[in-house]
């Protein structure tokens, strides 16, 4: 009895563990998300200042234009990929 109760616990000792070692990762995992959102947003908002301040931005269209070669447009400036 004593022996299938000691088992018992070490499952469940084993299941808590897991659980939480899993809870950790998915904290881990949303802290390192939202650093990465938020440095995606700063290299966004730099390249859009960069882009105001040398007057080398293009329009949307200009912009779908290189992307897919039969829209209408040009990106001045900017090489077609």
């Amino acid at each position: 009895m004593k022996v299938h109760f000691a088992a018992s616990r070490e499952v469940e000792l084993r299941e808590r563990r897991s659980l939480s070692t899993r809870m950790q990762q998915s904290f881990r995992d949303e802290v390192n998300h939202r650093r990465m959102e938020a440095e995606f947003n700063v290299r966004g908002l730099a390249a859009r200042d960069q882009a105001k301040r040398t007057g080398g931005h293009c329009s949307k269209n200009e912009s779908r234009a290189v992307v897919i070669p039969s829209s209408s447009g040009t990106c001045q400036g900017r090489d077609r990929l």
